[in-house]
């Protein structure tokens, strides 16, 4: 499919470029599903990881009443073991 034609200077290059099926593209938009880690303590320290690849480490609290707590970086689940069941 041909999109448009760019200029430079006396050179002129036709654009073109093929457009995925929607399949693939459903493909692509497919993001991994947060990770829930059930732990035995009430205060955690999340820092993404992966070493230099994760984000600054954070505390996290969690409550009693809730039971579990998310990551404001990575979005990870912390599930107190007492609230396994429930969450």
């Amino acid at each position: 499919m041909l999109v448009g034609r760019a200029y430079f200077g006396i050179l002129s290059v036709d654009i073109s470029w093929a457009m995925p099926d929607s399949n693939q593209k459903a493909k692509k938009m497919v993001t991994q599903a947060p990770e829930t880690k059930i732990v035995d303590v009430r205060r955690i320290a999340c820092d993404g990881g992966e070493g230099a690849l994760g984000h600054p480490r954070v505390w996290l609290q969690i409550s009693s009443e809730q039971g579990w707590v998310e990551c404001p970086y990575c979005d990870t689940k912390m599930v107190h073991k007492d609230f396994r069941d429930v969450v």
